[in-house]
Order: structure tokens, then C-alpha cells, then sequence
């Protein structure tokens, strides 16, 4: 009896791996000659993806992902640069591959919300080891450890400071083809930064992996068990140099005191604005940031 029900559950388990979990990937593009070629060209997008058995859940994924961040090798960047941007902010370029020849595309990594150098250092080493290109990783303010020295800030970062990354980038390595990878909110300021510049843009290529968009409509959407866990999570990365006096401390309490995403962003966005009338539909809304912040919330609520 007991070697029928094992027999069983594994039935079952295998029976559910291999119609629910080891699936084509599903595919979203718009229909055209240009995207079914693409689609074509990579077997990999319509074959059967198969992960690994005891990490076919995307909560599992994410746990072993944070443990093997949390306790996998150091990466040795060949070297940094600390770069002042026009306003007197403060980001940074940390470079893998500088020895290889000037022609050699390079590839501009635009990190996670909480991303550093560091926790980037898995996918770096990956793209580096598979392309033989050299990987620049463009580090946002406040990130790393870099300090908050302009009021000017932003969750999903700016694309005038990825503007200016890219020309002290073009100018090191001006023969170098440039492409680009933005992971998760660093997909949002790639994205961005690619429909304000158009044909412009001297990036050739670009992906964004695990895209982040919208952050008011994906932060409302962190809910319990992970809720508790992501206001302070996001805090504890980006919150330690905010006590800097080109900031306004009014805002700094609700900061600190975020339980949730969504409340972080907000208050995060507008700690380097001061209270003043700003503009909105209808007219002067007062209180700024504040007030049209706390409209976005009912809003937000009402959509939910």
C-alpha cells in the first residue's frame, strides 16, 4: 500500500511538472514580417523550457536567487568612476572587460531597484563570460553607497544621468558598439530613456529583462507575505544618506517610517522637493507633492 501511494505522488508530481510548470515560454509581440523573423531566428523562444525541478516555483526561484546573492563569490571590477552630474548629483560606472580591444561592443547593465555593483556582480560575470564584450554597469544615485549630493532623485532613476553616463562612455570608447539590458526597474529608465531619444540613441540593441513600467500600479500590487518585507527592504538600500541637508526634512519621517512600497516610492520621490503649489488638472493643487501624491492614492484605491 505504501509503495502504491509513493508510486502515485510521484505520478502526480511528474504529471503536473510536465503540463503545468515545463512549458513554451508564451510569447507577446506585436505581429509583424520583422518580429516573426526574430521569433524564428531563436529556437529557444518556442521550445519547451524545463527549470529546475525543486525550483519550479517563482517564490522558490526568488529565495535561492537572494541565497546565492547573499553568500555566492565577489566579482573584482577592473575599476570604477565616480561621476558629478550637471546638478552636483553623484552616480557611477563600474567596468568589466577594459583590457579587451577598444572595438569590442560594450554592453551597459542598468540595474535592479535596490541594484548595486555588487548584487549585479551573478549576471555581469554571465554576460561577460558569454559575450566577450566588455559590461559597464551604470550605478544610480544613491546606490552603492554613493552619496545623496543633489536633491534629485528617483526610484527608477533619471535618463538626463543616463545621458550623461553614456557620453563619458562614448567618449573612453568612442569605436565601441553600445548596447544595452535593463533588469527589472532598470528596464523602466532603459525603456524610457529609448522613447525620449528615438533614432538618436547611440545604443544599437537593447533588452529589458523582467520589465518594471508602471510603479504605481507594481508596488500596489506587494502584498502580505512580501509586504512587510519590501517598504523596510527598499529603506535600508536607499534611505541611509537622506539625513543630507539638500533634503528636505519634513519628508524624511514618512520615509522612515514606510510599511509598504508603494508608500516608500512616494515619500522617496518627493523627499528632495519642497512644499509648494504645483500644477494639476483643474488648476493650483496646495501642498505639492504631498497632496498630489495623496489623490493618487484614492485613485489607486478606487482602481483596485
Amino acid at each position: 500500500m505504501g509503495l502504491f501511494i509513493t508510486m502515485l505522488l510521484v505520478a502526480v508530481t511528474v504529471g503536473y511538472y510536465l503540463t503545468r510548470v515545463a512549458l513554451p515560454p508564451r510569447l507577446i509581440y506585436q505581429d509583424n514580417e520583422a518580429n516573426r523573423q526574430s521569433v524564428a531566428s531563436i529556437p529557444a523562444l518556442t521550445q519547451r523550457y524545463s527549470p529546475t525541478p525543486w525550483l519550479a516555483n517563482t517564490h522558490l526561484q526568488l529565495i535561492f536567487l537572494g541565497l546565492k546573492k547573499a553568500f555566492g563569490r565577489r566579482l573584482q571590477y577592473d575599476s570604477h568612476d565616480i561621476l558629478t552630474m550637471a546638478d552636483g548629483g553623484t552616480t557611477a560606472l563600474y567596468w568589466l572587460g577594459e583590457s579587451l580591444p577598444e572595438q569590442t561592443p560594450t554592453l551597459l547593465v542598468l540595474h535592479t531597484i535596490t541594484g548595486s555593483p555588487h548584487s549585479m556582480r551573478g549576471l555581469v560575470r554571465d554576460l561577460q563570460l558569454r559575450t566577450g564584450w566588455r559590461v559597464v554597469v551604470c550605478t544610480r544615485r544613491g546606490h552603492a553607497e554613493l552619496p545623496l549630493t543633489a536633491p534629485r532623485i528617483n526610484t527608477l532613476g533619471d535618463t538626463a544621468d543616463l545621458r550623461e553616463q553614456l557620453a563619458v562612455i562614448t567618449q573612453r570608447y568612442p569605436h565601441s558598439p553600445l548596447y544595452a539590458v535593463g533588469i527589472s526597474a532598470g528596464s523602466g529608465l532603459l525603456v524610457r530613456y529609448l522613447g525620449e531619444e528615438g533614432h538618436n540613441t547611440p545604443i544599437q540593441g537593447a533588452m529589458a529583462y523582467c520589465p518594471g513600467y508602471n510603479v504605481e500600479v507594481a508596488f500596489l500590487r506587494s502584498r502580505p507575505p512580501l509586504q512587510p518585507h519590501d517598504g523596510p527592504q527598499a529603506r535600508s538600500h536607499l534611505c541611509y544618506a537622506l539625513r543630507r541637508p539638500v533634503f528636505h526634512q519634513a519628508r524624511l519621517s514618512a520615509v522612515r517610517t514606510s510599511k509598504r512600497l508603494a508608500e516608500f516610492s512616494r515619500a522617496y520621490s518627493c523627499s528632495g522637493r519642497l512644499p509648494q503649489p504645483e500644477r494639476v488638472p483643474g488648476g493650483l493643487q496646495p501642498g505639492g507633492c504631498n497632496e498630489e501624491h495623496r489623490h493618487s492614492d484614492a485613485d489607486s484605491e478606487r482602481r483596485r
